[in-house]
């Protein structure tokens, strides 16, 4: 019983450690980045400074360009 009670600490430690961890990850990234691309989950679009476009476009034309970066 005494080896289950051992087991159970650990895990408890190592979970603490995963939710502090964790926090601090969500409160460093937990703000608006210069370059964010904000998506509307309604319609699928974009504001762009041209126009609204569709999500998947865009998507598409960003995984070309990094592919292209990659290869480079």
């Amino acid at each position: 019983m005494e080896c289950n009670a051992v087991v159970q600490e650990g895990l408890w430690h190592s979970n603490a450690r995963f939710t502090t961890s964790m926090s601090r990850i969500m409160e460093e990234y937990s703000h608006p980045f210069k370059d964010d691309i904000l998506v509307s989950t309604d319609t699928l679009t974009c504001d762009t400074p041209d126009r609204p476009k569709q999500w998947e476009r865009k998507c598409q034309r960003r995984m070309l360009k990094t592919e292209e970066n990659i290869e480079a």
